[in-house]
Parts: structure tokens; C-alpha cells; sequence
């Protein structure tokens, strides 16, 4: 649905996936509010909703009710007490390295889009530093950690390398 906001110019201005369809007419308004709606929901509706019901839960839930943990554990499972919202902060992030992605194809600057991901990999990078969501006291807590961070640094590097290679 992101395609609705990715239009190009020719002769005119149209969308790049449906070329016959002119931008900023009926189709376009209504392609573009139902993927507005869409995007709203899936992006802040749904892990907003998630984190809201985790947080809300008692401790006693999140660790012994079965059927809680089957049907939310994969939002929570793995961080250590107290971060069970970190999964909104990872939600954000994707968020925004997907917006960077769809949106900054519009300015036509791709070092500007290597940049901007650079920037929010690296303060991706210190909050997940500073946040301390693992508990790295416990052996497969600190792998989780480590493989976090390594999954951050080759992003990271990536972009880097990328945003280095335009100018080149």
C-alpha cells in the first residue's frame, strides 16, 4: 500500500507501479486513504494496542499464564523484567527505516536516505545500549544481547558503507 505515496514524474506526474493512473486525481485520493487507514493501523494501532495490554498485565500473568504467553509471548518473551515494551521501541524503528526508505525516493537524494537510516541505526544502536533490554546476567539473555548488537553494527557498517559509495 506504500506504492499509493510513490509517485513519478514523465510527461506527468503517476504512480510508478500503475503508470496509466494520474497522481492527485479520484484514484489516486482513494488509493491514498486506504493506504493511509492501512499504514495508521498496522504502524501505530496494532503496536500500541500490543504494548497496552502487555503492560497492563500483572507480573503473575506474563510468567505463568499459559495462554497469555501463547498468544502475547512473542511481544514480550526474552526481554528481562521491566523492558516487556522494548518491542515498540523495535516497532519504531523499522518504522522509521521503512518511511526513510518509501518517502526519501521522493526528494530524489539517495545519500540524503543513507544518511537519515545511518542516523537512526546509530541512535537505534545507543538506545538499545543505554535501554539494556536483555538481561546479560543470564547466558542466553547476553547471546540475545550480542546478536542484537551485531544485527545493529552490520546495518550500521551497511549504510556507512553505502552512503560513502555515492560519492565515489
Amino acid at each position: 500500500m506504500v506504492v499509493a505515496f510513490n509517485c513519478i514524474f514523465q510527461v506527468r506526474i503517476v504512480l510508478s507501479l500503475f503508470l496509466s493512473n494520474v497522481c492527485f486525481f479520484s484514484f489516486f485520493f482513494v488509493l491514498s486513504f486506504l493506504s493511509l487507514i492501512s499504514k495508521i493501523t498496522d504502524v501505530v494501532g496494532l503496536p500500541s494496542f500490543a504494548t497496552f495490554i502487555i503492560v497492563r498485565a500483572k507480573r503473575e500473568t506474563l510468567i505463568e499464564s499459559k495462554s497469555f504467553k501463547m498468544r502475547w509471548g512473542l511481544l514480550y518473551l526474552g526481554y528481562r523484567e521491566g523492558r516487556a515494551w522494548w518491542e515498540l521501541v523495535i516497532a519504531c524503528r523499522k518504522v522509521f527505516i521503512v518511511a526513510i526508505g518509501t518517502f526519501g525516493a521522493l526528494f530524489g537524494a539517495t545519500d540524503l536516505q543513507a544518511y537519515l537510516a545511518l542516523l537512526v541505526v546509530f541512535f537505534s544502536i545507543v538506545a538499545h545500549l543505554v535501554g539494556q533490554p536483555f538481561d546479560v546476567r543470564v547466558k542466553h539473555m547476553r547471546l540475545l544481547h550480542r546478536l542484537e548488537f551485531f544485527a545493529l553494527t552490520v546495518c550500521f557498517c551497511t549504510f556507512c558503507k553505502f552512503s560513502r559509495g555515492i560519492h565515489s
